[in-house]
């Protein structure tokens, strides 16, 4: 099934692929919106991300791609899922075996309860 990136939000990944470096985040509204969001503050240098900003100044917008990990319907943040969307958002990182440009590394604090681990591992990659 094609995701149209337009029409949905989830959580993604964006992928740095000349030197293997991850960032996963999530959005509420479209990935579209958002991925256009990152870029704009990556070309302007006012990514939060330093690691991510100075390796898209470095090495260019070539070597990164967005990939969608995991898609729903938009405009969740209307119906109120922002806490299981950041424990899903928080799995992905958790579980994650590559170098990430997450700053805040969930493995220091955050370790989902069992039910959780029941409930999200068919969507691990």
């Amino acid at each position: 099934m094609q995701i149209d990136p337009s029409n949905a939000c989830g959580i993604y990944a964006f992928v740095n692929h000349e030197l293997s470096r991850v960032y996963i985040g999530q959005t509420l509204t479209t990935f579209t919106r958002r991925w256009r969001s990152h870029i704009q503050d990556l070309n302007t240098g006012r990514h939060v991300n330093v690691d991510l900003t100075e390796d898209w100044m470095a090495l260019g917008p070539s070597v990164f791609q967005f990939s969608i990990l995991r898609a729903f319907q938009p405009n969740l943040g209307k119906l109120g899922v922002r806490y299981p969307m950041n424990d899903l958002e928080f799995y992905y990182i958790y579980t994650s075996e590559s170098w990430l440009y997450n700053t805040v590394q969930p493995r220091s604090y955050y370790r989902p309860e069992p039910a959780l681990w029941k409930f999200l591992d068919p969507y691990r990659l």
